[in-house]
């Protein structure tokens, strides 16, 4: 087929002389040699990735679809790997191929090919999932449907791990803030090296299959947690992730709980900036012109302040997206006497569209309600390659939160934003182009569950007000919240 022309052996190898419909179990299902069951999958005519498509490969791949539909998958797998000698990154052929094919690096071969091309392949990603044992091939999926939402009666049982030094079994663990590289035991010196930065970043799509794979999404109230050092149990909020035994002392960080709602952070951003040294900063803020002016209006001055450090679970997005920019472009032309003058009729304008490969790094979300994400958005940017992979000894010193916005929801904001970024990046209005339209596609999107620093301040001032403060635990960036009567 060199000249472009389909010859007579290919018409018949096509269109002529099809072989009997194989002959089926009395189950009427099909198995491969491994007992793989084939015909749960169904044929398409729909081809996604159009680029390169010739006559001739929607032709044989269409003929791959018909044995599919006969249940003859021997053939259709050879029509679908003459359509990869046509074009080796055909993602349809390559796709059918790791579902049809039966030896699992096959098919995996073929899913990562896939996966190389179209990160965000919902469909590639979920049968590398099945290939990997994490869903059931015989479970309904739905791509549309989410799961059911239920909410928990009453406290639920909560696993933690119990934090002590591993040489003298001491709880006093302390995180030295001017140092960020150990855990030290204040009874006996012993120092705890900490992990790595791997960077602990999640494909967005397989944690949207495996949450649309589950049933039923617990919502949980409170956790019942035990002590491990005295036996004492206790009720925490759903937001506590971090508790101190007031009997004994201990602290125990919970990991999961008897419906399996959490999921544990990635990383975790130590804190760089002193309590001292963030009461120092809050100190400046209200010593500053604005605050100074308020006190001629209102007694603000402060009486007396707790602080706590506090860790908050935000999560972390890396988007990639084909961005398609449409815009007119306005004609000039230039008169016998060299004078530049615009056409004024509509001829004049043509329109253009260009594809732009584009992305955001460490695009955050707040993953709680409170303190508002107007407050955390004043707090400024962590520099997250100064995180160290999670592990529970390294909020041994200060509390800890659980996420409360879940990363399906947030992924949704994130996206929004991406796509109002891009419009605003590559927008272009002058005297000659104007953009028309810019659309996003989210081509690659990870995410993390990242836990960073804050110390959260409260001023009781003279007049009876209480008035919340934050400081970012590693810049000693401060936001002053507004003062209120206390309930």
């Amino acid at each position: 087929m060199d000249d472009g022309h389909i010859n007579d052996a290919e018409l018949d190898a096509l269109f002529g002389g099809q072989p009997p419909k194989p002959a089926l179990p009395p189950d009427g299902v099909f198995r491969t040699p491994s007992g793989r069951d084939l015909s749960r999958y169904r044929a398409t005519s729909f081809i996604s990735d159009r680029s390169r498509v010739s006559p001739w490969l929607e032709a044989m791949f269409m003929s791959a679809m018909e044995s599919i539909q006969r249940k003859n998958y021997a053939d259709a797998i050879r029509h679908l790997k003459r359509c990869l000698e046509d074009n080796r990154d055909f993602i349809d052929a390559l796709l059918w191929l790791g579902r049809l094919e039966d030896e699992p690096d096959v098919r995996r071969e073929h899913l990562k090919a896939v996966l190389s091309l179209q990160p965000a392949n919902g469909d590639a990603m979920r049968e590398l999932m099945i290939l990997d044992g994490e869903l059931d091939p015989d479970q309904p999926f739905d791509a549309f449907t989410m799961p059911e939402v239920r909410h928990a009666d009453g406290a639920v049982a909560a696993q933690a791990r119990n934090l002590r030094c591993p040489r003298c079994g001491s709880p006093n663990l302390s995180d030295d803030d001017a140092s960020p590289n150990i855990l030290t035991c204040d009874s006996c010196g012993y120092t705890l090296e900490k992990a790595a930065n791997t960077g602990g970043m999640q494909s967005l799509t397989r944690a949207l299959l495996l949450r649309r794979s589950q049933e039923v999404v617990w919502v949980v109230g409170a956790r019942t947690l035990k002590c491990h050092g005295c036996g004492a149990e206790r009720t925490l909020t759903a937001k506590q992730m971090s508790s101190e035994c007031p009997f004994c002392g201990s602290r125990q960080v919970i990991e999961q709980d008897a419906l399996g709602t959490l999921s544990q952070p990635d990383t975790i951003v130590p804190f760089r900036v002193a309590g001292r040294a963030a009461l120092e900063q809050v100190k400046k803020s209200l010593d500053g012109t604005v605050e100074r002016l308020k006190g001629f209006f209102v007694e603000n001055r402060v009486k007396r302040v707790a602080i706590e450090g506090v860790f908050l679970p935000f999560w972390v997005f890396d988007l990639m997206a084909d961005i398609t920019h449409n815009y007119e472009v306005v004609e000039s032309k230039e008169d016998q006497h060299g004078s530049i003058f615009t056409l004024s009729a509509a001829a004049s304008r043509r329109t253009y569209s260009e594809k732009i490969s584009d992305g955001v790094m460490n695009l955050t979300a707040p993953a709680v309600k409170q303190p508002t994400p107007a407050m955390l958005a004043r707090l400024g940017r962590y520099d997250y390659s100064l995180g160290v992979d999670y592990r529970p000894e390294y909020v041994a010193q200060h509390s800890a939160e659980i996420y409360t916005l879940d990363f399906d929801k947030a992924a949704m904001d994130a996206q929004s934003r991406l796509s109002e970024h891009m419009r605003q990046k590559h927008r272009c209005n002058d005297s000659r182009y104007r953009t028309t339209s810019i659309t996003s596609l989210v081509t690659q999107a990870s995410f993390r569950l990242v836990l960073v620093p804050v110390w959260a301040v409260t001023l009781f001032e003279r007049d009876g007000d209480v008035r919340s403060a934050l400081v970012n635990g590693q810049t000693g960036e401060v936001v002053l919240g507004r003062a209120v009567k206390p309930n």
